[in-house]
């Protein structure tokens, strides 16, 4: 769809997509920077295109989260082999300060589909998740609200600012 109206789409690594330098104001990873086999490489590119104070968003699962020491293996966050890596808040915190950002805002958030995944999982009914979503996450609804409150979520949202 995105590309019938003129826009260009791309899948895979950044470096792979040939933006010039300097190219973007802001670059964000929802979702699928855990994803990224090599985020070291993939920063500096997110560097590199970003322009001098252009901002770099991140959301990925907290593997520091209450959720992940709870469920340990069976928490989705660790879904090896598409989850590349995990991160914690201090994880991002040096990941990124070594490859040329800093952190301007960090916040816990919750994401019903990680914590309803994983009891599905947990319980066996992986497999007729879809089915039972709307019923889970309502039923848990409560507990994640609470999580929230106290900073406890299951996801981090970072953004940060290319140094100059």
């Amino acid at each position: 769809r995105l590309r019938r109206r003129g826009h260009r789409v791309g899948q895979g690594v950044l470096s792979a997509q040939g933006f010039p330098a300097g190219r973007f104001d802001a670059v964000a990873y929802i979702g699928s920077f855990e994803h990224i086999a090599t985020p070291r490489q993939e920063l500096g590119e997110v560097r590199r295109v970003l322009r001098p104070g252009g901002a770099l968003v991140l959301n990925v699962t907290d593997a520091g989260s209450f959720e992940a020491r709870l469920f340990r293996t069976a928490w989705f966050g660790y879904e090896a082999p598409r989850h590349c890596f995990n991160y914690r808040a201090a994880t991002l915190e040096r990941l990124l300060g070594s490859t040329g950002f800093e952190i301007v805002h960090l916040e816990s958030q919750q994401s019903a589909f990680i914590t309803g995944y994983t009891v599905a999982g947990v319980l066996g009914l992986r497999s007729r998740y879809a089915g039972l979503a709307p019923g889970l996450q309502r039923a848990l609804s409560p507990a994640l609200q609470a999580l929230l409150r106290i900073g406890a979520g299951n996801l981090l949202e970072v953004t940060a600012r290319r140094s100059r």
